[in-house]
């Protein structure tokens, strides 16, 4: 057994742990999930999953499908593969914040940069907790821990960007150093809420879980 952790880049080099255990931080942004086609806005998690071999949507009558991973079975299969798009998507808004170099904009505009961009992070968690609350149910020993663990983190981050964002829209003509601050903060307390329980997964179900292709690059 051990820890099953989702590791994805976060604010500045905060390591988001989705799914549980690891507190290792990372920097730079995943690679793309291999996914050949998805559906996906600003601030939604994807919901629809398109593989090599055809579409696949989460919400049909016949979610497990016919096709397995290294022995999974199909909602296991379909499950995994969900977490790892909403994770992935969820991870790409929030990289995008270890890109912008502040000298190169007034402390006005990344104020509305930081706060559009954590609002729409946390329009994308709020979202993945109904996406992965309506995936099939995996079929592995102590799944059910690792579902609750899953909706419980992306809940947190939610609750924890809308405040970060709300702070930050909050401060009155701040400087760059506030705004840094304040971002230190978010930062913080991100790493916090994904930190805050841990589950174990069998290492044989976490092995082919990471060779289905939505999860490849991500950090499963």
């Amino acid at each position: 057994m051990r820890r099953l952790s989702l590791v994805t880049a976060g604010l500045t080099a905060a390591a988001i742990v989705l799914l549980a255990g690891c507190s290792t931080a990372v920097t730079g942004a995943p690679e793309p999930s291999k996914v050949t086609e998805s559906v996906s806005t600003p601030g939604t998690a994807t919901t629809a999953l398109t593989d090599e071999t055809g579409t696949t949507d989460p919400t049909s009558d016949d979610p497990a499908g016919s096709s397995s991973v290294n022995g999974l079975d199909g909602s296991t299969e379909l499950y995994f593969a969900t977490f790892c798009i909403s994770a992935d998507e969820l991870a790409q808004k929030l990289a995008t914040l270890g890109d912008i170099d502040e000298a190169d904009y007034p402390a006005e505009e990344l104020q509305t940069t930081y706060v559009t961009t954590l609002t729409e992070a946390a329009g994308i968690a709020g979202n993945s907790v109904g996406v992965l609350g309506e995936a099939p149910t995996p079929e592995f020993p102590d799944s059910a821990q690792v579902q609750a663990s899953a909706i419980e983190r992306f809940t947190s981050l939610e609750t924890v960007l809308t405040r970060g964002a709300a702070n930050i829209e909050g401060l009155v003509v701040p400087g760059k150093s506030e705004l840094r601050s304040a971002l230190d903060v978010v930062n913080q307390e991100v790493t916090q809420a994904v930190n805050d329980s841990a589950v174990d997964i069998d290492d044989d179900v976490l092995t082919a879980a990471r060779e289905i292709p939505e999860c490849t690059g991500v950090g499963l």
